[in-house]
């Protein structure tokens, strides 16, 4: 059987898969999808910083 996580609203204890909290009702007791939104975001500001780089700077010309 899978370890048991806590919700994060009510901190009942679910099944690692579950995808609402039948205690408080919650559509995201893990908040797996706000962790994807972060992640998401940095990587996007990440791609959008490196082209700008290479545009305003001219690359890493120095390297070779």
């Amino acid at each position: 059987m899978a370890k048991m996580r806590p919700c994060v609203v009510c901190n009942k204890q679910l099944a690692p898969d579950a995808t609402t909290c039948p205690n408080c009702d919650t559509k995201d007791p893990f908040h797996t999808k706000r962790n994807n939104n972060i992640l998401a975001g940095v990587v996007g500001v990440a791609i959008i910083a490196y082209l700008a780089f290479e545009h305003f700077a001219g690359g890493l010309n120095f390297l070779g």
